[in-house]
């Protein structure tokens, strides 16, 4: 009986990632041009602001993956404890990270740095027990590739949200009270569907932890699950598949994350109708749950993915680089886009079973089982993606001459379509 009723919660498996991808867009999207044309910093300080917290961001992902298997676990589990306690803080810390104090830039900056650096620290351990979560659901292949799809699923779908509302929402916010507090209100109403969300995942995944290590550490003897610092560096060190994994990973995540926020910059000084950005972003995010649901339905009938992972990564290069042809057709533009989104959505799942498989091959070889550090280091390519987004967008701005809100000139136009179809 207890397996039917989790059968039957899986399949609402991805509404937690609904929530996650839905905030994390909405920073991520809207985080550099919050900086240069709302907080209106240097485009220097921008460059370091924004390359400073994609580092730290960075380096959280393996952090956040040891502290799942390192700490003792919690009352209501190593990684199920975590969906209640950090999505709040990570919200509250959000707010601090869109703030502008009036003329005091010394004092914007620092709110923002400690803003967006606590917000990702609790944001990173969250994502990190969210995937170990779907690993530990998955008790076979076909439910592998059904948890990964719905996974994935509901993380476009909060992409798809978070990119279409949050002009709507700072837009008229902005009416009332200026475009900082709009961008406040979309972090409270955003933040608001993630702690639930997280919250409906907690609920889900009751019982799928198995914590026999745990309830001994609780006993008071030693738990088998407190992993030492060096075993968890020889899960990354020694397994080489990882490394490859990782690097694969990434591709799909610098076109998914660094394309969103150039696309705004396109359509504001290369297009110059703002007006479709909310367009654009609600075809990305269709075209990403259209891929993921492809995979939900055809996924299990595919034997080798690797191959078809191949063929997607070139049908994302050409695409891309089909823009540079007609760079002033901002509907081209919108279509290829919206291609691209259904491309990548497709890459996701299949990326993500390379992780699950990393996990049980590491655990099958040495007996220990890490998975909550290899699935967290999914997220991985996502910030290394951001690294690349963090430096690339102010060095284009500022090799080009930007000046925030300014006439857009022809070298302007063609850095920014550069950057959007050779970089990704």
């Amino acid at each position: 009986m207890d397996k039917i009723k989790q059968s039957q919660k899986q399949y609402f498996w991805g509404v937690g990632n609904l929530g996650e991808g839905f905030i994390s867009m909405v920073t991520n999207t809207y985080f550099s041009i919050f900086l240069t044309d709302v907080a209106e910093l240097p485009l220097e300080i921008v460059a370091f602001v924004s390359l400073f917290s994609s580092i730290f961001d960075f380096f959280m992902v393996p952090l956040s993956g040891a502290i799942l298997v390192s700490l003792r676990p919690m009352k209501w589990g190593r990684l199920r404890s975590w969906l209640l306690v950090c999505p709040p803080l990570a919200v509250i810390f959000f707010l601090l990270c869109f703030t502008v104090f009036g003329d005091s830039q010394s004092m914007t900056v620092l709110c923002i740095l400690v803003g967006y650096l606590g917000a990702k620290a609790a944001w990173n351990i969250t994502y990190a027990a969210n995937v170990s979560l779907t690993a530990v659901m998955a008790t076979d292949v076909k439910t592998k590739s059904k948890l990964a799809s719905q996974r994935m699923i509901g993380s476009n779908a909060g992409r798809l949200l978070g990119n279409y509302l949050t002009p709507t929402i700072v837009a008229t916010a902005a009416v009332y009270a200026g475009e900082s507090y709009g961008y406040r209100v979309a972090i409270v109403l955003t933040g608001i569907v993630y702690v639930l969300t997280s919250i409906a995942h907690f609920y889900i995944c009751a019982g799928c932890e198995d914590r026999p290590g745990s309830r001994e550490g609780q006993e008071g003897g030693q738990s088998k699950e407190r992993m030492p610092a060096g075993e968890v560096i020889r899960a990354l060190v020694n397994n080489v598949q990882l490394l490859i994994t990782l690097v694969i990973d990434l591709t799909s995540n610098v076109a998914s994350l660094v394309l969103p926020s150039l696309a705004v910059y396109y359509y504001k000084y290369c297009a110059c109708d703002s007006t479709l950005i909310p367009t654009h972003m609600l075809i990305i995010g269709l075209g990403g749950i259209i891929g993921a649901f492809l995979v939900r339905v055809f996924g299990v009938r595919i034997g080798r993915p690797r191959k078809i992972l191949l063929g997607l990564y070139l049908l994302v290069a050409a695409s891309l680089f089909s823009i540079r042809l007609f760079p002033d057709q901002p509907i081209y533009f919108l279509c290829i886009s919206g291609v691209i989104a259904v491309l990548t959505g497709m890459t996701s799942p299949f990326e993500l079973n390379l992780y699950m498989d990393n996990a049980a091959y590491y655990r099958k070889k040495s007996g220990q089982d890490v998975t909550g550090f290899i699935m967290g280091l999914s997220n991985m390519p996502v910030k290394f993606a951001s690294i690349i987004k963090s430096t690339l967008i102010p060095f284009t701005l500022m090799a080009v001459g930007y000046v925030a809100n300014a006439e857009p000139t022809p070298e302007m136009q063609k850095a920014i379509i550069n950057a959007y179809t050779l970089i990704p």
